[in-house]
């Protein structure tokens, strides 16, 4: 009998392609979302939840939102720290 289990033994668990836990968050403000339809006829908090479930899909062990913030930080970051030392180098110089 063969047992497989995942390569990374400290990954959270996943459902599908989202992790337990947003699962959970996004399940409950759904229903809440469709508690508050009625009472306020918007769809704003659906449309929340919905965005939230999006960014929060997850392939090989990085979400979405994850990459994105990761790519933010490269190109703005990356720039900014770049541009001061050049700065710094140019000071030593003179």
């Amino acid at each position: 009998m063969k047992y497989y289990y995942p390569s990374n033994m400290e990954a959270p668990p996943l459902l599908g392609l989202w992790e337990l836990r947003d699962i959970f968050i996004f399940g409950l403000a759904g229903v809440f979302s469709l508690i508050l339809y009625p009472l306020t006829r918007s769809l704003v908090p659906l449309a929340i939840t919905a965005f939230y479930a999006f960014m929060t899909v997850t392939f090989d062990d990085i979400s979405i939102f994850k990459y994105l913030s990761k790519l933010c930080r490269y190109f703005i970051t990356q720039q900014l720290v770049f541009y001061w030392e050049k700065e710094d180098c140019l000071e030593k110089n003179n």
